[in-house]
């Protein structure tokens, strides 16, 4: 946190130094402040202190008349066909609207977090996923599992979380700074182009492996600081990528002590889509509702988010490699569909967490060892 405040403070101060003389800002001070808000997104947010609730609203983006009529034709009598996932998720999309998902987070430092997904549309019994760190222990909890590992004794493939973090950052990082994440190299910002007039600002840069970033946003004289209102990025090459990300609604938050945006839009590609994050609070935690938070879930009382524990099974990788400490509870209930569907449903949950943090856990690998 110590970190967080010193480097916010002094992107401030050279900043309100900058503008003493006029606005718009001048590109020295312009770039300045663009590099210290990209440090601060490539580090893990810590916020101690505080509890953030946002709705995540996931939009298909193929779904227009004639994409989905082509198809339609394309998996018409192919069960197998790969493409009829994607007719599903848009009969459900004009139907019902968009998946939505309810998370909230505890952000404290590196080795302190936890992050809750409620999952609200399809409803499905149970539909929730968690997984936290404290210390060197990890833990993830569904409707009818929790496992339990550290990081001398991980888990097995599928069954490790440590990948959530990346999501953390991403999430977070995009309400607080927009995704300047993107700019993971740091010589992409040592000599970039630079456009700045009285309708805001628009920096870009290539990295050496290719990759382009471009951010663009606006300018406040009075506040003596900038605002993202956008970052996309493509990769190189035919079979390239692109991802493009809008911040909007930025306004001074008293809990966490900075500027963030009330809503967030990653336009993705097939298959994920268009991302939608809305911020709903952020609220005031103490120490020990944030103790409560992060412990392993204990049996013999409720979870303070979960409530009363309905897991059947306990796997604690912890001292025993590859083959956990497993128990069956005695005595419990045989599951319904409706908790079977569940169940199915978180692990798309998590798998759909890991494929949205592909990319950042690509570029956050890449910048390891860098710095400005």
């Amino acid at each position: 946190m110590r970190r967080f405040l010193q480097l916010f403070a002094s992107s401030a101060l050279s900043v309100v130094a900058a503008q003493a003389f006029g606005s718009p800002p001048t590109e020295k001070a312009l770039l300045e402040w663009l590099r210290q808000e990209r440090e601060l997104a490539l580090i893990h947010p810590d916020f101690t202190g505080a509890e953030i609730s946002y709705t995540i609203e996931h939009h298909p983006t193929w779904c227009a008349p004639e994409a989905l009529a082509s198809l339609r034709r394309e998996t018409a009598g192919r069960p197998d066909h790969p493409g009829r996932f994607d007719v599903e998720a848009c009969d459900r999309y004009l139907r019902d609207g968009p998946s939505l998902e309810e998370a909230v987070v505890w952000s404290a430092e590196p080795t302190r977090w936890r992050y809750s997904i409620f999952h609200v549309r399809p409803v499905f019994s149970f539909a929730y996923f968690d997984a936290a760190k404290t210390g060197e222990t990890l833990w993830s909890l569904t409707a009818e599992r929790l496992t339990v590992y550290d990081d001398k004794h991980p888990a097995p493939p599928g069954r490790a979380v440590d990948h959530v973090a990346s999501s953390i950052k991403a999430e977070i990082g995009s309400f607080v700074h927009g995704p300047l994440w993107m700019f993971y190299e740091p010589a992409m910002l040592a000599k970039p182009s630079v456009r700045i007039d009285d309708d805001g600002w628009e920096v870009a840069a290539t990295s050496e492996s290719g990759v382009s970033a471009r951010a663009a946003g606006s300018w406040d004289a009075a506040l003596a600081r900038g605002f993202v209102d956008s970052v996309e990025y493509s990769t190189p090459g035919a079979g390239g990528e692109t991802f493009r990300c809008t911040s909007t609604g930025w306004h001074a938050d008293e809990v966490l002590g900075t500027w963030v945006a009330e809503r967030v839009e990653n336009h993705y590609q097939r298959p994920i889509g268009k991302k939608v994050l809305i911020l709903n609070s952020v609220i005031r935690c103490d120490d020990k509702r944030l103790e409560a938070a992060l412990a392993v879930p204990d049996l013999s009382r409720p979870d303070p988010i979960r409530g009363p524990l309905t897991i059947t099974r306990v796997d604690d990788f912890r001292g025993r490699g590859v083959a956990p400490q497993s128990v069956s509870l005695a005595g419990a209930r045989p599951r319904t569909l409706l908790e079977s569907l569940a169940t199915l449903r978180v692990e798309w949950i998590a798998a759909g967490v890991l494929v949205v943090s592909v990319v950042g856990l690509f570029l956050y690998r890449k910048h390891q060892g860098g710095a400005l």
